[in-house]
């Protein structure tokens, strides 16, 4: 556990964050709050906060504490980036959209940012434009096994079945640890009448995620 200074509010943000990854949600929002106390314009505080919020499904706090993260860094692409990923686990296609290309303009030079864009291109039903986005992360960093996984859902959902299975392939290979993959490459098997492999692929999804 990290040893806090009282009057330091990097360390109540480095060990909120340390127990939001550990689930702990209650204690690191303590903890972000206590941040904000003594720094009560420190953009990395409410970047984490909102993320805090997100996980607890307190959704309007999670946006507010994002929307005040931009206002106090907006040079940063991480700010829109971190809300561009909270409006897309909301479901939210349009704003996240809007947000990554807003983080594209500040770094043009980050894989995340094209993964995001991808999947919500995707959700949006613009395969071009997804699929554009995700072969540019793949350009940036070829063993990003989640943009082969995004990837591979979209050439799933254009019913390029090959392109999908290879896709999966790689991510996994990248990645063997990664349920998602292994269910999304059960699921197209299923979907392709293979249920000796959907079977053997969801099962290892299953004991992943419990693990």
């Amino acid at each position: 556990m990290v040893r806090l200074a009282p009057h330091s509010s990097a360390g109540y943000i480095q060990r909120g964050t340390l127990l939001r990854n550990c689930g702990e949600l209650e204690k690191a929002l303590a903890d972000f709050n206590q941040a904000l106390t003594l720094d009560p314009e420190h953009f990395d505080a409410f970047r984490e906060r909102a993320q805090t919020y997100g996980a607890l499904e307190q959704p309007t706090a999670a946006l507010a504490d994002f929307n005040q993260a931009i206002t106090l860094d907006p040079s940063d692409e991480l700010e829109y980036r971190s809300r561009a990923d909270f409006f897309l686990a909301q479901k939210k296609y349009k704003s996240a959209l809007a947000d990554y290309k807003q983080a594209l303009e500040l770094d043009p030079e980050d894989a995340d940012i094209y993964i995001g864009l991808g999947n919500a291109q995707r959700e949006l039903k613009h395969y071009d434009e997804a699929l554009d986005a995700l072969n540019q992360a793949l350009d940036l960093d070829s063993q990003r096994a989640d943009a082969y996984l995004a990837r591979g859902v979209l050439f799933a959902a254009i019913k390029d079945t090959a392109a999908a299975l290879a896709d999966f392939d790689a991510a996994i290979r990248l990645s063997p640890e990664n349920a998602d993959a292994y269910r999304a490459r059960g699921k197209l098997y299923q979907a392709l009448g293979d249920h000796p492999h959907a079977k053997l692929d969801l099962e290892r999804a299953d004991a992943l995620a419990t693990e």
